[in-house]
């Protein structure tokens, strides 16, 4: 007698189900975090299997949009009109005049 290959459809299908649940709730998470929660949530399944489970149905977690540099000043820098407070050019002219 051979190994039988033991398939628990019903089972399979409501993780499946509940795995779409957490990801639409839970969309830039990944198929590790997707795993800790289904073992918080009493769910006792290998993360292989969730892995394998997660390409299977296409998963991916979204790409994070960068930031758009903005063009022009910073806005820690001085505006246009305002300058620096010359500390040192007291000094300096003491030197070059003295």
């Amino acid at each position: 007698m051979r190994y039988q290959h033991r398939t628990d459809d019903d089972l399979v299908r409501r993780l499946v189900a509940r795995m779409h649940e957490l990801v639409r709730l839970y969309p830039r998470y990944g198929y590790r975090f997707i795993g800790a929660k289904l073992g918080q949530e009493g769910w006792h399944v290998n993360i292989k299997r969730v892995y394998r489970l997660w390409r299977r149905e296409g998963f991916t977690v979204p790409r994070k949009a960068r930031k758009k540099r903005r063009l022009g000043h910073s806005g820690n820098s001085l505006s246009p009109g305002i300058s620096k407070p010359a500390k040192d050019v007291h000094w300096v002219a003491g030197r070059v005049n003295g």
